[in-house]
């Protein structure tokens, strides 16, 4: 049975929405964590929650998700230090949330523009914490020591840290959704696969798997 209707969770929740809504809610607590807004994201994956997983039904499902994404979320928070900011594997992790919603606006999914999700912002603050992520590239220039996307001579858009305008640490994805992952500017032969259950912490001694939202 397909796990996007599998109905196997509570209140008929699917676990392929159980498992989206867990990491989607560890990949935001990361990235508060590090000083950054998540609100975006919790914007996103309840819109594709409810429109592409079909998490309608009944008025206990989407509270439920949400629950999950706030456990997850909170519960990463609560191990981090702020050294785990500057780490590879935060930032795999929230280059691989990045490229999760590009690729969902790719397809449709619409969000506030970011004048509006200041306004939010003002009416519902979230409180950041006191790690500091690699700062986002420029729009333009050369990408060095910074985190951003752009499309590769290959083709395919890499997500992540830079170095001298190289692909440093992070994710490529094609328009086929295969993806490849970069570590220290190496690209890695590791397998594709959705990270184990555990999900692990997100400090520069933990050994993740490449995940594919």
């Amino acid at each position: 049975m397909d796990l996007a209707t599998d109905g196997k969770g509570p209140f008929g929740t699917s676990l392929g929405s159980i498992k989206l809504a867990g990491q989607q809610g560890f990949m935001s607590g990361i990235r508060e964590y590090c000083g950054e807004h998540a609100d975006v994201y919790l914007l996103a994956v309840g819109q594709v929650l409810r429109q592409v997983w079909g998490n309608t039904e009944n008025s206990e499902q989407m509270p439920w998700l949400v629950a999950v994404y706030a456990f997850h979320r909170i519960g990463v928070k609560e191990k981090m230090v702020e050294s785990d900011c500057q780490s590879e594997a935060a930032i795999r992790w929230m280059s691989i949330q990045d490229s999760s919603l590009e690729n969902w606006k790719s397809v449709g999914l619409q969000l506030p523009t970011e004048e509006e999700m200041e306004e939010y912002r003002k009416a519902n603050p979230e409180p950041i914490g006191p790690g500091k992520a690699i700062p986002r590239c420029p729009t333009s220039d050369v990408f060095h020591n910074c985190r951003g996307s752009k499309t590769l001579a290959n083709g395919k858009q890499f997500f992540g840290s830079w170095k001298n305008n190289k692909p440093w640490t992070g994710l490529s994805i094609d328009q086929y959704s295969n993806f490849a992952v970069y570590r220290k500017g190496i690209r890695s032969k590791e397998a594709e696969g959705i990270v184990d259950e555990s999900h692990g912490v997100p400090t520069s001694n933990t050994q993740l798997k490449a995940v594919q939202p």
